[in-house]
């Protein structure tokens, strides 16, 4: 906009909204802002670099959230008149009844900025705070104007048609906009979800084909228990035949010494149960990743044609304040917080009054609870606010493994771990840290050699 068509657009501009009331402030992104007018319509006014663009707009505005201080001084606001400076494309919004003295648009190339000025020209607010020597639009300090200069004119400005550019290119030229950066933004943000269920769908993928060859260790361990000499100990390995394949095939069983042979036989079988049990989990989780994946392409194509901006900035609307921080508690003593995946809560005790505290202090009906079974250990509580049926896997295993490893259990051995929920266990009485489990499951954790 050259300084000719803006001094005509701000004339045109104070002819149609002197006197007007500001009833909304509409700013959905970063380079627009909206005045909703008591009339209905809307005054846009753009200051990308790229696109500077002002318009009076009949389309509804996407709300976005506009700061606090802008719905302080605008909403409500009175518009006394518009201007522009003499020889420079900029207009000057000037108010009342509100604190603020004008609103001060400068389409000004990579200058381009929106201002909120408050009395004796003291900016309050601005869109961009630039790293200029002389106008950098830092809040708080006096705004000055840029030197007066006269280009030539491009365009013959719209004398005699208000309408002509204001209702028009203008409005045009914002609405494009919008839809172009409402457009890019909502592609990013889908791409980042998608880049997210990419990164879980190869995780998944790494626990099937661990899954998998677990599943296949049901033969060997058949042919183990055929292979006789099942009270030996002692055997790093053995070579036995087995008769699942077709045709039958001799292979090498590793072993633990340290176990017999039917010890290690049942382990194997153990292995492949949670293999197949890790097989149909990962399955239903890749089909779930596979059908979220599949939407998002849909929504992709929706969105690169997408003529809405209410879809375009629906997000903008729900833009909440960071909450303040929290101060941070201290545990009670004896008491510790177990590390778990997924951003999950869970508390240990130390000894027997630490663990008589968690289970029936800190721990709430719908908590999940783990010990090591047959041995003196820690109760862990995982905390579970939303009221799951069942832990997610990952979880439930960092907790028992966490249990088992905090437990009487030697290194090597397989610990079976009691899972239950807060709401069944009882106290024994004159017994701190000892419990009745009402209702109970079992999960399996192999201990390392050496932990």
């Amino acid at each position: 906009m050259n300084p000719d068509l803006a001094e005509a657009v701000a004339r045109l501009l104070d002819e149609r909204l002197r006197g007007l009331r500001i009833q909304h402030v509409r700013r959905p992104d970063a380079w627009t802002l909206g005045l909703q007018l008591q009339d209905g319509a809307t005054l846009g006014l753009c200051w990308e670099p790229s696109r500077p663009a002002v318009g009076l707009c009949s389309w509804a505005w996407p709300k976005g959230t506009p700061p606090d201080v802008l719905k302080t001084h605008l909403a409500s606001a009175r518009i006394l008149g518009v201007t522009s400076l003499p020889g420079e494309s900029l207009l000057k919004v000037d108010l009342s009844g509100t604190g603020a003295a004008s609103l001060v648009w400068e389409p000004l190339g990579r200058s381009g900025n929106c201002l909120l000025l408050g009395e004796e020209r003291r900016i309050l607010w601005a869109a961009r705070v630039l790293g200029g020597e002389f106008r950098t639009g830092q809040p708080g300090s006096l705004w000055l104007p840029p030197p007066g200069r006269r280009e030539r004119a491009e365009e013959a400005p719209p004398v005699g048609d208000p309408g002509g550019y204001l209702k028009g290119r203008g409005p045009e030229e914002l609405r494009a906009g919008l839809l172009d950066r409402g457009r890019r933004a909502a592609l990013a943000a889908l791409f980042r979800r998608e880049k997210a269920l990419r990164r879980r769908r190869e995780a998944v993928l790494g626990d099937r084909n661990e899954g998998e060859a677990w599943a296949t260790l049901s033969g060997p361990a058949q042919a183990l228990l055929a292979s006789g000499g099942l009270n030996r100990r002692g055997e790093s390995s053995r070579r036995v035949t087995d008769y699942g394949c077709d045709p039958p095939q001799e292979v090498m069983v590793e072993m633990d010494p340290a176990r017999t042979v039917l010890e290690n036989a049942q382990l194997l079988f153990k292995r492949a149960q949670k293999g197949q049990a890790r097989l149909r989990e990962t399955g239903r989780i890749l089909e779930l990743v596979e059908d979220n994946l599949r939407a998002l392409s849909a929504e992709r194509t929706e969105l690169e044609r997408c003529e809405d901006l209410a879809r375009l900035f629906q997000g903008s609307e729900r833009v909440s304040p960071r909450p303040a921080p929290q101060r941070r508690r201290e545990l009670p003593p004896g008491v510790a917080a177990v590390p778990l995946p997924q951003e999950c809560t869970g508390y240990a005790g130390k000894n027997a009054q630490a663990n008589d505290h968690v289970s029936f202090r800190m721990g709430r009906g719908s908590d999940f609870w783990f010990h090591a079974e047959d041995y003196h250990g820690c109760h862990v509580v995982v905390k579970n606010p939303r009221r799951l049926e069942k832990l997610a896997h990952d979880v439930e295993q960092a907790a028992a493994r966490y249990a088992a490893e905090h437990s009487g259990a030697k290194p090597g051995s397989t610990v079976a771990v009691l899972v239950s929920q807060c709401k069944h266990l009882r106290r024994v009485p004159g017994s701190p840290g000892l419990v009745m489990v009402g209702s109970a499951r079992r999960v399996f954790v192999d201990l390392p050699w050496g932990g």
